[in-house]
């Protein structure tokens, strides 16, 4: 399922459900995952900025796969990012970067950032 303003680049999505003005970019692959969207856009000009200056821009980042999750408002997922539970982890709790994981399926909590290239 599929609302409204979702941005999406050349990516895979497979049994999801993408909340309001979701911005997924190229390469990225979604299975079987929540992703519960954004409260506004970043221009074009703000997404520019953030990356040089270090920062993640709103939304999933190129090349990024992304398994059996949910994911709150306003999360910012880095480029090249694992998130599968690689270690079939049932239960834990993260404050850094900000997730836990329940029965299975890991949470990102709101508005969290997750660096490039992290692998959960």
């Amino acid at each position: 399922m599929l609302s409204e303003g979702c941005l999406l680049d050349l990516c895979l999505i497979k049994s999801c459900v993408l909340g309001l003005r979701l911005r997924v970019e190229e390469g990225v692959l979604l299975v079987d995952t929540l992703a519960m969207g954004a409260d506004g856009y970043e221009a074009e000009a703000e997404r520019s900025l953030v990356r040089p200056q270090g920062g993640v821009p709103l939304g999933t980042g190129a090349g990024s796969t992304v398994k059996k999750m949910i994911l709150d408002m306003n999360v910012r997922i880095g480029s090249y990012v694992q998130v599968i539970n690689r270690n079939h982890i049932h239960e834990a709790d993260r404050s850094e970067p900000g997730f836990t994981i329940r029965n299975g399926i890991v949470v990102i909590e709101k508005n969290t950032t997750m660096a490039d290239g992290v692998i959960i």
